[in-house]
């Protein structure tokens, strides 16, 4: 028989003797699984440099100059092209795809074309002619890596939700270094399309499953502070990928190889990170549970008392005992009936050892997210947020050569930016909540949008596109917190998944709404600014979660922010410390 325990053992409650954000916590976070965002920042900029769009004419074989001649602004190039190249009649500059082919006449460019080779000596846009009736292909390959993420986002939660977050960690980037390293090996932009693909998913999967694991290792109140971090070592590898494009500009198959070589930083720190203790207690893998959080607490100088030490033992026993039939433990605690007359441990959804062979485990997707009302909702509201805030920071990251002039500066610094934009979003989370930053940056962000679109400055352009870009940063990152603050852990994965598959599809579109411009230049940029004050609007109706304990259960998520919300006490706050 298994001794009777009168309350719920807890991961926020244990935290507070492993340690809130101790040396474990701090060594982790940023010497480990901040790295591994910081590699998937790589995967936009290697995209946008492998396919940047550089001036180019037709090659005019009689003349038999270098690429670059035909670009030197002096009176005898000037009129050697104005034999070969007719006018375009909108801004009189020369014609990119069109040549005379007799008289008056225009033809395409049948010999191929010369590239302005000053900011990239070489790129795939270049090497397969990626431009003029070729340039669709640009657009596709684009959406492509955006269908990649859509594909990470779906199959993230479940793989991470079932085998766990370490495996499902290691395993995206050594997918994203493969992908990334394979481009050196490429034979056709078609082939390149489809690498995309594989691209997006390992880069979205090791992002998302990073973020899930820096704030399930931390304290509720370090959970911003942690997932700020991540996102701003998203910008930093966009710095660092810019530099290495820059460096390796005279071949762009070189870049990937030097790119994928970053992804193996994360695995050198394999050895001291361990597996999310918040996971393992929530799916019933105990023993494991009480290992690792034993040494967490031992690595911050902490020793977990005598009566929680005993709890796990008693947790364990029920696991294993065969005197409780009705074993489930699907809510990550331990929970007792208290009508039980035999006094028999209630657990459910465990395993029967560490092996990992589950008695009863539920299996959750994301429909389970669609049951109930308030978590529908709530889904509803967050997936909209989710996708204006990727609609429009890469509506700004990807046509960063729209606002500026040169497209290794205007990135870097976007990138070092991101980390003002990170510490903003910091402190008015720690300050002011997770409602009303959301709410007014959003709204703010839409306004900068719509300004960097209309307004005809150059240095105004510049200077709104940049403040969108902070903002969107921010952004990004609270909805980021806000909905892994709102979704019980059971289906944390899951619902932050199925959020970001709608981000996604944002990315998937984005591209193709910038053709919009063919009609009207601003057009774009006015939809995603618009797009994103609606969003913003719509926040008010989410419930607040600063400072407020992690929901567990699919009981406590639907409750969450309703009158129904009643924390139960704990009993490790209720129980005198035998130590």
């Amino acid at each position: 028989m298994v001794k009777r325990i009168d309350n719920i053992l807890d991961f926020d409650d244990i935290i507070q003797y492993v340690g809130e954000f101790g040396v474990w916590q701090w060594s982790r976070l940023f010497l480990i699984v901040s790295l591994a965002p910081m590699f998937g920042g790589f995967g936009p900029i290697i995209m946008v440099f492998t396919e940047a769009e550089i001036g180019h004419y037709c090659k005019i074989p009689e003349l038999n100059m270098t690429d670059n001649a035909y670009f030197h602004d002096n009176t005898d190039t000037i009129d050697l092209l104005n034999n070969y190249i007719p006018k375009d009649m909108e801004d009189g500059a020369f014609a990119q795809c069109k040549m005379y082919g007799g008289g008056n006449n225009t033809n395409v460019c049948n010999e191929g074309y010369v590239y302005k080779r000053t900011d990239m000596e070489n790129t795939a846009a270049m090497e397969y002619n990626v431009v003029c009736d070729r340039k669709y292909l640009k657009t596709i390959g684009r959406s492509m890596y955006f269908v990649g993420m859509l594909i990470g986002s779906l199959i993230q939660g479940q793989v991470a939700d079932y085998f766990g977050r370490f495996p499902t960690f290691y395993g995206s980037v050594a997918l994203h270094i493969l992908i990334t390293a394979s481009h050196y090996f490429t034979s056709s932009y078609e082939a390149m399309i489809v690498q995309r693909i594989f691209l997006g998913a390992s880069s979205q999967m090791l992002f998302i499953v990073g973020f899930v694991m820096a704030c399930e290792m931390a304290a509720p109140k370090w959970r911003t502070f942690t997932g700020v971090v991540t996102e701003g070592y998203f910008g930093i590898g966009i710095a660092i990928c810019t530099c290495i494009a820059y460096l390796m500009r005279f071949d762009w198959r070189l870049m990937c190889v030097v790119a994928a070589a970053f992804g193996i930083v994360p695995f050198l720190g394999i050895y001291f990170i361990r597996e999310s203790a918040r996971w393992l207690l929530t799916t019933g893998r105990v023993r494991r549970a009480s290992r690792v959080m034993n040494y967490m607490a031992s690595t911050n100088g902490n020793v977990i008392p005598l009566n929680i030490q005993e709890q796990f033992k008693e947790m364990e026993k029920g696991t294993e005992s065969n005197d409780s039939p009705n074993k489930t433990f699907g809510n990550g605690k331990l929970v007792v009936d208290d009508n039980d007359a035999d006094d028999q441990v209630d657990i459910a959804d465990t395993e029967n050892s560490d092996s990992g062979r589950h008695l009863s485990q539920p299996v959750y997707s994301t429909l389970t997210l669609l049951k109930t009302p308030n978590l529908r909702f709530r889904t509803i509201i967050l997936s909209m947020n989710w996708f204006v805030n990727v609609i429009g920071y890469y509506g700004i990251a990807l046509n960063m050569d729209q606002f500026g002039d040169s497209a290794f500066l205007d990135n870097v610094i976007s990138g070092v930016l991101e980390i003002p934009g990170c510490v903003l979003c910091f402190l008015l989370l720690h300050f002011c909540g997770r409602k009303k930053p959301l709410m007014g940056l959003e709204i703010a962000g839409g306004l900068a949008c719509i300004g960097a679109a209309v307004i005809p400055s150059p240095w105004v352009k510049i200077i709104l596109a940049q403040t969108g870009r902070i903002i969107f940063t921010a952004t990004f990152i609270m909805v980021y917190v806000v909905s892994s603050e709102i979704y019980p852990t059971v289906v944390r994965s899951i619902g932050i998944g199925a959020n970001s598959c709608f981000a996604r599809i944002a990315g998937i579109l984005c591209p193709f709404l910038m053709l919009l411009r063919e009609y009207w230049k601003p057009l774009p940029f006015v939809i995603i600014g618009i797009l994103t004050i609606a969003a913003g609007l719509t926040v008010i109706t989410l419930p607040e979660t600063h400072r407020k304990p992690l929901p567990e259960t699919l009981e406590e998520g639907e409750n969450f922010g309703t009158q129904k919300d009643v924390h139960k006490p704990s009993l490790l706050l209720n129980t005198e410390d035998k130590n």
